[in-house]
């Protein structure tokens, strides 16, 4: 009796870790190499256009879902189609206050399928000088 319910317990945790293994096996990894865009001192009316590169470390295909910033002055552009597996694609911001003078910090907020980190934060900032 012991010996069977020694060997069904073993059994249902051989099962549990390989389902669990077996659910991660298959997913998308959403990486960026930094959650800062950081436009540093930049000159009143200059280009207010950066890349952020986002990689998918995963093994499925990764879905941009949404790009919402957090004021109108932050127009990013997202990719509509999926980033496969090991692969990499840019998000573009457009900061449009380019001639307002001083410190800014923006945020961007990234939703994607990635089960393990589904939302990122980017911080937008810099400075607008004459």
């Amino acid at each position: 009796m012991q010996k069977t319910f020694l060997l069904l317990m073993l059994l249902v945790t051989a099962s549990s870790a390989f389902s669990q293994q077996a659910n991660t096996e298959n997913q998308p990894k959403i990486y960026v190499e930094s959650t800062i865009i950081d436009y540093g001192i930049v000159k009143k009316g200059s280009d207010g256009i950066r890349k952020l590169k986002v990689y998918n470390k995963g093994t499925a295909p990764l879905l941009l879902t949404s790009c919402t910033p957090s004021c109108g002055c932050a127009a990013p552009d997202c990719p509509k189609d999926p980033i496969l597996p090991g692969k990499f694609a840019f998000i573009s911001v457009n900061y449009t206050k380019m001639n307002d003078l001083g410190h800014f910090t923006k945020s961007l907020s990234v939703t994607s399928n990635d089960p393990n980190q589904p939302g990122l934060t980017i911080t937008i900032r810099g400075e607008v000088k004459e």
